[in-house]
């Protein structure tokens, strides 16, 4: 079993990154403990607010998953801030998804980091 805890301190955000759906529904058991759920996809984003914290929990089964599964996450990050996505200006999405990918690779899964 899995799992790894990240801090994203710029948007006070904690992530869970886990290496499969069910242990990442374990880690929202905790917070939860009736939660259950039927998903079986090679890839999941979830959030939760739970003990004043705002949770994002990532899982993916290879890495055009998890590219897909962190611009979930980002989207779900920038609606907790209050950002809106400009189209104009998406830099500051895009490194957040760059970022997230990258931070999951290293934690959960080397082999797919980027040289």
């Amino acid at each position: 079993m899995m799992r790894r805890f990240y801090r994203l301190d710029l948007y006070k955000i904690d992530c869970v990154f886990a290496d499969s759906n069910k242990h990442l529904e374990k880690e929202i058991q905790k917070d939860f403990p009736d939660y259950a759920s039927k998903c079986q996809s090679q890839g999941r984003c979830i959030s939760w607010y739970a003990n004043d914290k705002f949770f994002v929990g990532i899982y993916a089964d290879r890495p055009s998953t998890l590219a897909h599964e962190c611009v979930h996450a980002a989207n779900e990050i920038f609606q907790h801030i209050g950002q809106n996505f400009d189209k104009e200006n998406d830099e500051a999405f895009c490194y957040l998804v760059e970022h997230l990918f990258k931070q999951y690779c290293e934690m959960m899964k080397p082999e797919w980091t980027l040289k």
